[in-house]
Parts: C-alpha cells; structure tokens; sequence
C-alpha cells in the first residue's frame, strides 16, 4: 500500500470543520437524510463535548473521509460518525481511519452503532456486532476491544 505515505491524518475541532465549505461538505454526507437542523443540533452537541474530536484524512490536500468521535469512561472512544467521500469508497481508507485512532488515542474500547450498510464494514475491522433496539431498523451496536 503505497499510497498510505501519501496519506494525512489531521485532528480538527468542529469549527474547523464548519468554517470550511470542503471539510463542511464532506462531514454533511454523514447525515442522512441531511436536514440543516440536524446538523445545527450536531455541531451544538461537538461544542458541548469537550472531548469531541474529528479525525480527516487528506491524500495530498483532498478530503478522503472523516471520523466524528469522543473519549468516553476512561479511554474509551466513541464513534459518532465516519464517512467516506463516494469515490473513495471501498479503498480501505475507512480502515486505515480506525487503525489511526488506535494507533495514536490508543483507547482500551472503540464503540459505534451503525445499520445494515457498515456492519460488515465493522466486522471485518475485529469489532463484534450485536442488534439494538432502535426507533430505525436494522442497528447495531460494534464494539472493539483494544488488547494491547
């Protein structure tokens, strides 16, 4: 893999992602469907949370993807979000985003929910998957046990 060289890990607050309209664009594919309150509501609850952070990867100056998360209970991460610009998909660079967490917050938990779309992008990470109840169908709690 050597396009990782080429990669960029840059942790910014929301504000930094808000003020510009390329990291802006990118972090609005996280909601679906979008709505402008929605994500008004997001950015209050990163600004509340002192811990809140969000992880971008940049290949040269392009935005590839992005991971909202938290440090909760004593080094323990939780995922809020995390997308990947379309075209990117399926690279792997969702996988590299979650070994840069554990690489660099080396938390003892990472913990996310998601539905029936990533999943299976969770399970093959290591993360054991279990459905919740939920007022949406289809979620699931993924949890990753940091052994180090």
């Amino acid at each position: 893999m050597t396009f990782v060289k080429e990669l960029k890990f840059i942790v910014l607050t929301i504000d930094d992602v808000v003020q510009n309209d390329d990291r802006l664009s990118v972090f609005k594919l996280a909601f679906r469907p979008f709505t402008r309150k929605k994500l008004e509501k997001v950015v209050q609850e990163y600004r509340d949370d002192a811990y809140a952070k969000i992880l971008c990867c940049f290949k040269r100056n392009e935005l590839l993807g992005i991971i909202g998360y938290t440090t909760v209970h004593q080094n323990n991460l939780l995922i809020k979000q995390i997308v990947i610009v379309k075209r990117h998909q399926l690279k792997g660079f969702g996988r590299l985003m979650i070994n840069e967490l554990i690489t660099n917050d080396r938390p003892k938990k990472i913990e996310a929910q998601t539905d029936n779309d990533a999943v299976g992008f969770y399970r093959k990470l290591g993360f054991f998957c279990k459905p919740i109840d939920s007022e949406c169908d289809n979620r699931y709690r993924c949890i990753f046990k940091n052994d180090p």
